[in-house]
């Protein structure tokens, strides 16, 4: 076998081998309360002129061993080994990774094994040695050497970070559970415990905005319409849900999902009287009079449980026109005073035509770049606030976007492009969204699907009641890592801070993926945020 060592922002197919520089030797650079990972490549050598004595080598798991420095926990770090999936360009690529550190190795072809350690904020600050060798059938010392070195520095906690992501994720959809092979059913106690392994998942990647479909959970406690102008509202699973989320330390915000449909769609969703939600079209005399009576409700239940200032209200997604949005926003405004709206958005013009009404602007990283003038306007203004978004789109080449086949360190620039352009968060649909296909366009894990990953960052594991991460989920929680030690670079020489920033990444079609000059700056970050 033989083996080395790459970063996490590298992509290794199966058909990996080293490039200039790489060894078995690898150092890592963390402040506290960060994640960090990093891979180990094996590629299997074993190979003869008859077939049927080719030799695939089982690799079984890793034992870890530290060598120098403070104490640390290394039953904590993590070993997981990388998993790969096919499309239909026949092309196999790495992005699912396992929960176990076991694998198999065809000759001629190379394993990446992924390392994660968790850093603590009580974390001593010093430099950290570890031996770790790779149990394989092979009979030579399969192993690698990594340095961690932990800055005296410290990154806040993913409910107080600065960075604000939010996600579309739906663990109460029964239909992607039952898609992805879960045994559980919404709201049982195997689904409650899946749900406080989902919200692990969330503060790592430090998806710190949890978009909380109100209605659905409404409708799951036996919520519906009672009379021509009554609705029965029950907040019970609601409150369990906000509180998971937020005893587990994952949430700084709420987000609420859109009353009405999305795009160009003229429908609110409502309750009837047998508890099922049903769209109605705003032009009916009974519209606004479920949006009085559910806004009201809603209003009045955040208000007596939490701070209104950490709730978002969204309103609808992608819209198409403004009026059908102005609609709704009129009326949030009226029932539920004070609360933020805003919304993904992706057609030219539209920010600007919904004027005023719009408190969080959310615009598509294309829009960003073709509307730069009109968003760096609104960057200082009271009570504004822009983020950006991706999803299917931007799909050219010359976008950041976090589809598999794309340059995984894409993923981690996403974050640098955001606080290069002075934004405060990042938005994106998929994280979970396990549905076998869509209406639109086949999506999800299926081999036809054309935009790549775009549905999710986490892949289903039923057989533990858990999920799988993704390259892509490691390079996103790690450019999430690095914003917030921009903010802490910030209060040390903001100058230097974005000139570092727009060094790699200026915007979102503007950024260097160079691997070495991208190691330089974030090491040159902690430097900047401790003084050195």
């Amino acid at each position: 076998m033989q083996v080395w060592t790459a970063p996490s922002i590298r992509g290794c197919f199966k058909n990996a081998l080293p490039l200039l520089g790489d060894s078995n030797c690898f150092t890592l650079h963390a402040a506290k309360g960060e994640f960090v990972s990093m891979q180990a490549l094996l590629r299997n050598n074993i190979h003869s002129n008859i077939p049927e004595k080719h030799i695939p080598q089982h690799i079984s798991g890793a034992r870890i061993t530290q060598t120098a420095g403070p104490a640390f926990d290394t039953a904590s770090i993590r070993v997981q080994a990388q998993q790969y999936i096919s499309f239909n360009d026949g092309i196999t690529y790495p992005d699912p990774i396992s929960n176990k550190a076991e694998a198999v190795v065809l000759p001629s072809t190379t394993q990446s094994m992924w390392l994660t350690f968790p850093i603590l904020e009580t974390q001593e600050a010093g430099e950290y040695v570890f031996h770790v060798e790779f149990d394989c059938e092979d009979e030579d010392e399969n192993a690698i050497d990594i340095t961690l070195k932990i800055y005296d520095v410290a990154i806040p906690a993913t409910s107080k970070g600065e960075y604000l992501i939010e996600h579309f994720h739906t663990p109460e959809d029964q239909l992607m559970l039952d898609d992805a092979g879960y045994d559980c059913t919404v709201f049982d106690d195997k689904w409650w415990q899946f749900m406080e392994e989902f919200a692990r998942s969330l503060r790592e990647c430090r998806s710190n905005v949890y978009r909380i479909y109100p209605l659905e959970l409404l409708k799951y406690a036996g919520s519906c319409r009672i009379s021509e102008g009554k609705w029965h509202f029950d907040f019970s699973i609601f409150d369990k849900m906000a509180d998971l989320l937020l005893e587990s330390g994952t949430v700084k915000q709420f987000a609420i999902d859109d009353p009405l449909l999305p795009l160009d769609s003229s429908l609110i969703k409502t309750l009837d009287y047998d508890g099922s939600i049903l769209p109605i079209d705003i032009s009916r005399s009974d519209a606004e009079l479920w949006a009085r009576e559910f806004f009201t409700a809603l209003y009045e239940h955040i208000v007596s449980r939490s701070d209104p200032n950490n709730w978002i209200m969204h309103i609808q997604d992608e819209p198409y026109n403004t009026e059908t949005w102005l609609w709704a926003r009129r009326l949030v405004r009226k029932y539920m005073p004070g609360l933020r709206c805003g919304n993904p958005t992706h057609r030219v013009g539209l920010s600007e035509a919904l004027g005023d009404e719009v408190d969080l602007y959310i615009p598509l990283f294309s829009l960003v770049e073709e509307e730069l003038e009109f968003f760096e306007n609104l960057l200082d203004k009271p009570n504004k606030e822009v983020w950006a978004y991706c999803c299917c789109g931007p799909s050219e080449t010359w976008y950041l976007n976090r589809f598999i086949d794309k340059p995984v360190i894409h993923s981690r620039l996403i974050a640098w492009a955001t606080y290069s352009r002075r934004l405060k968060g990042y938005l994106h649909y998929g994280y979970n969204w396990w549905q076998k296909t869509n209406q639109f366009y086949p999506f999800s894990i299926n081999p036809d699907s054309h935009f790549k990953g775009d549905a999710l960052m986490v892949y289903p594991s039923p057989e533990d009641n858990s999920y799988r991460i993704s390259n892509r989920y490691i390079n996103i929680r790690d450019g999430a890592q690095d914003f917030e030690l921009f903010k802490l670079a910030e209060k040390v020489d903001p100058e230097k801070a974005l000139a570092l920033s727009r060094s790699v990444a200026v915007g979102y079609k503007d950024f260097v993926i160079d691997e070495k000059h991208f190691m330089d700056a974030r090491k040159q970050l902690l430097e900047i945020v401790q003084g050195i």
